[in-house]
């Protein structure tokens, strides 16, 4: 994808001009799933907490069966 992505989209018989960007970052899946469960603006300085604030909310495991079963 950031291959295909590396240079801006831009197709001016659709009117399509745009520029896609990826931001990678250690814990963003976790952060988009507490994120979008529960409202909070607390800062996750580690994983554990992390992980244990999504788990109180919904069962999660970083493994690629659980991503292919839910």
């Amino acid at each position: 994808m950031k291959r295909k992505y590396a240079k801006p989209v831009n197709k001016p018989k659709k009117g399509i001009h745009c520029e896609v960007r990826f931001y990678e970052m250690h814990r963003c899946t976790e952060l988009f799933f507490i994120y979008y469960f529960k409202y909070t603006s607390r800062a996750y300085v580690d994983q554990r907490s992390l992980l244990k604030d999504l788990n109180s909310i919904c069962p999660y495991e970083k493994t690629e069966a659980f991503f292919r079963k839910n």
